[in-house]
């Protein structure tokens, strides 16, 4: 027969193992508990990101809608421009009295004197003058 001895070592042994395997299993359950409150954590924050990711889609189609608004309107005010600046080259073909005004409005703008522009434009002095003083740069 075993002996006593031997029987109460097995016992403890057994007594030891069976502990162990509680201890593991109690560690187990927490970390799975912790594991479990870190992946809902995650599953909030990841919703967090979806709707901000959305609220920044719709954000960028109104940026994308703006801009295409802007370049119709953009596109429109050019070809007003050059059917603007057809109608006063037309004007100025059609009278050669206006063309000279032009022509001496630029000169003065460029910053021409009332001598040259009298001498180009044929213009009366006083009229070459005011032109000088309207286009002169404050200093």
């Amino acid at each position: 027969m075993i002996s006593e001895s031997i029987l109460v070592t097995v016992l403890a042994v057994i007594a030891l193992v069976v502990l162990s395997l509680v201890g593991l299993t109690l560690t187990g359950r927490h970390r799975l508990r912790q594991v479990q409150q870190q992946q809902q954590e995650m599953y909030e924050r990841l919703a967090q990101l979806a709707q901000q990711h959305e609220l920044l889609l719709e954000q960028v189609h109104e940026v994308h809608t703006g801009a295409m608004g802007v370049g119709t309107k953009v596109g429109e005010l050019a070809r007003q421009l050059q059917q603007t600046q057809y109608k006063q080259e037309q004007l100025e073909d059609q009278e050669p009295e206006l063309r000279l005004y032009s022509k001496a409005t630029r000169m003065a703008a460029q910053g021409a004197n009332a001598d040259d522009i009298v001498e180009a434009c044929e213009l009366p002095r006083a009229e070459a003058e005011l032109l000088v003083s309207l286009h002169q740069r404050p200093e």
